[in-house]
């Protein structure tokens, strides 16, 4: 068996950092950041269809923005799969947002198992299978507390009344300024209110005085009403687990109490631990004591057996099993979180016993003397991987893309430019020297993309980085040379185009092309358009989903669609500083 962690994304302008353990054929991933699905495509990482397991540490868009795209690349692989998600308060709100536009297969199911606030102080089990046990400990932002979300609600301004239910199942019409007072029995849809609605509708002296008699409303209007965006019954089919599971009234009761989206700020730290490795069968010593054929299967299920008169039992012939080996995430976004991380007190009982940590922390806060007291706690020959802004590399992660454009160049390097590296730090080099040095009796390493750590078998412990070569800067003379090797043919017609494009700029043959007068006064300080996608559904190799972005220099820029990755789309295509007055 096979078990190891993988870097896929590190912090830059193109995804956050998210990791992916394997073992025994499946993935359980953590952490789902805008770009993965592409980037998944890009280095034939086949995530998605064996993918079971999400778990989100934080409820931000850095942290979220693969989310809707890998349920819908889940759901087209495994139509009547059941994906699980794990993550900390307010997750489900996020979830329920989706559902005007994210459409799933029928039989697609996302049980959630999010934690809630009173569970700050838990060691808390999210998962456990034959193959991995995961975690949670949830971390507390001491930011001000940004107020009570009711009172914010009845603030906010929506624009327009909307349609609600209930809790009897009557409907009723209201405006943003009472939305405070709202009954949160609406966010389910239960037989019970059902049968409710029916009966209200037969007497509308029933209902509520602040109901609205629906109807007059048509048919079609009547039922998109009903499917509110809270409803179980709408496109996502979301099933509460752990805590969040309705079994009961009461259960749902003590639910709804929990349920009010919080205004706090939350993240999640994740223990990782890898099933327990059976022990070795005694084949010498089997053959000493005489145990032959179905005897031996007995042993190995755990069983007891009688062989001459004489009670064998496994531990006799079946060497301890193995423990599994533990692997610590700690995601700690911002300084606010710090006071939260180093007063629990769960992290000190796996200090001794955990083989790696990954940190998943900014600079300014690994360099504090808290947190580097904090990771000279562990055991010495913990291996710590650290993921952060300096683990990027000078050069994108879209090889083929970026290789693509480059080639594209070689017919005119004005309209096809070269991809700009994102968000690349200089001093990133001088920051990973200063943190190695602070360690000195550690084991300290920089996470890059596609960096493995393996698990299991033991003997092959530790970190692999045979395919982070992969992602690397693109040099262009370089793709020119190799490009005029492969495709002879290709580059003498290129050579004559560009003889041929000179005689007539030489010529100036306006006359017999009329249009080249128009393409003169178009210069390029009056507009250009940027493809950034295209009308696709789903990222590939070559290019991203749909977005065109018109720049109108001084007078600013419209943007035509924004789908995932568009942003870092502008960054490779634009530059940072260029990006800036967009």
């Amino acid at each position: 068996m096979h078990t190891f962690y993988e870097i896929l994304l590190v912090p830059n302008n193109e995804g956050e950092t998210t990791i992916s353990f394997f073992t025994n054929g499946k993935r359980y991933l953590f952490n789902c950041s805008e770009n993965l699905n592409r980037f998944c495509t890009e280095c034939g990482v086949r995530i998605f269809s064996n993918l079971d397991h999400i778990f989100i540490p934080h409820i931000s868009p850095t942290y979220l923005g693969g989310l809707p795209g890998a349920i819908i690349t889940s759901s087209e692989l495994q139509p009547a799969n059941k994906l699980h998600l794990y993550g900390p308060p307010n997750l489900w709100h996020y979830l329920t947002s989706l559902r005007p536009f994210v459409k799933t297969s029928m039989h697609f199911k996302i049980m959630l198992n999010q934690m809630m606030e009173h569970q700050l102080d838990q060691d808390y089990l999210f998962h456990s299978d034959e193959n991995l046990t995961v975690r949670g400990l949830l971390l507390k932002s001491d930011r001000a507390s940004r107020g009570d979300y009711h009172s914010h609600l009845q603030q906010c301004d929506f624009g327009a009344p909307f349609v609600l239910r209930n809790a009897n199942g009557s409907f009723r019409k209201h405006s943003s300024n009472i939305v405070g007072n709202l009954s949160w029995d609406f966010l389910f849809s239960t037989k019970k209110n059902d049968n409710n609605k029916n009966t209200s509708s037969s007497n509308s002296s029933g209902r509520d005085s602040q109901s609205t008699d629906l109807s007059p409303m048509k048919k079609k209007q009547k039922k998109e009403s009903e499917a509110c965006y809270y409803s179980f019954k709408n496109r996502l089919n979301i099933q509460p687990l752990g805590e969040f599971e309705i079994t009961q009234n009461e259960t749902l009761r003590e639910m709804l109490k929990h349920m009010h989206p919080t205004m706090a700020d939350y993240c999640l730290c994740f223990l990782c631990k890898t099933a327990d490795i059976p022990g070795k069968f005694d084949a010498e010593k089997a053959n000493l004591l005489g145990i032959v054929g179905a005897d031996r299967g007995r042993l190995v299920k755990g069983e007891t057996i009688q062989v001459n008169g004489r009670t064998i039992k496994p531990e006799d012939i079946i060497s301890p099993p193995t423990p599994g080996s533990e692997v610590l995430i700690i995601n700690c976004p911002n300084e606010h979180y710090l006071t939260s991380l180093l007063s629990n007190k769960h992290f000190e009982k796996y200090m001794s016993t955990v083989v790696s940590v990954i940190h998943c922390v900014p600079h300014h806060i690994l360099t504090t003397p808290q947190y580097r007291e904090f990771m000279d706690k562990f055991h010495k020959e913990c291996d710590h991987v650290i993921v952060n802004e300096d683990s990027s590399k000078d050069a994108s992660s879209f090889v083929s893309s970026c290789t693509n454009i480059t080639e594209f160049s070689l017919v005119d390097k004005e309209l096809f430019t070269q991809c700009l590296t994102p968000n690349y730090k200089s001093d990133s080099g001088s920051n990973r020297s200063q943190v190695i040095e602070q360690h000195p009796n550690a084991k300290v390493v920089y996470g890059e993309s596609l960096m493995r750590y393996n698990l299991i078998p033991v003997r092959y412990r530790g970190i692999d980085n045979s395919k982070v070569s992969y992602i690397h800067k693109i040099d262009p003379e370089q793709v020119e040379q190799t490009f005029y090797q492969n495709y002879p043919a290709i580059a003498k017609h290129l050579n004559d185009y560009k003889e041929r494009v000179a005689k007539e700029s030489d010529l100036n043959q306006t006359e017999s092309h009329p249009q080249a007068n128009i393409l003169k006064k178009c210069s390029d300080e009056e507009f250009e358009i940027i493809f950034l996608g295209t009308g696709s559904s789903i990222p590939s190799k070559y290019r991203n989903v749909t977005g065109i972005l018109l720049n109108l220099f001084d007078r600013g820029a419209i943007l035509f669609d924004c789908g995932e990755g568009t942003l870092s789309q502008i960054y490779r295509a634009c530059g940072k500083e260029k990006q800036r007055p967009f």
